[in-house]
């Protein structure tokens, strides 16, 4: 039988037409789960990208929604934010989008799930951060 999880994943990487979706959860924000388009590396696995200091994460601990059309064109002070974007990325090709959506459960921060698109900038649509939204309430009522 199907991971429920991943299915859910999976659905947010065919509705978002993204480049890949990635679904962290516990306190170090490690990828649990993952679904790729063709071609896309997968970033689940040992890093060298501390979230830690990250400005996305820091804004999921707090229960926001971050979804940003052009990641090149945010937080041009923080360079650490712009090696994410190309380890993220392929070569020649960063991270140039994306929406990251909390996951909550009785109040409690318990993850994030990330919809990345590569290649160049996106315009994300109301419908678009919705579906994200709600992909994230379905996750959370399947988590204990």
């Amino acid at each position: 039988m199907a991971d429920p999880i991943q299915l859910i994943v999976d659905e947010v990487l065919a509705r978002g037409r993204g480049s890949r979706v990635t679904l962290r959860l516990s306190a170090e924000l490690a990828v649990r789960y993952e679904s790729l388009a063709p071609g896309v590396p997968s970033i689940a696995g040992p890093s060298s990208i501390d979230l830690s200091t990250q400005p996305v994460p820091v804004e999921i601990r707090k229960g926001n929604q971050v979804v940003q059309d052009d990641c090149a064109a945010c937080f041009s002070e923080q360079p650490l934010f712009h090696e994410m974007l190309a380890a993220y990325g392929t070569p020649g090709s960063p991270m140039t989008a994306q929406i990251v959506t909390p996951v909550v459960k009785d109040g409690a921060v318990l993850g994030a799930l990330s919809l990345h698109v590569l290649g160049g900038p996106r315009a994300w649509t109301a419908d678009d951060a919705a579906m994200c939204t709600d992909a994230c309430a379905r996750i959370s009522a399947l988590l204990p």
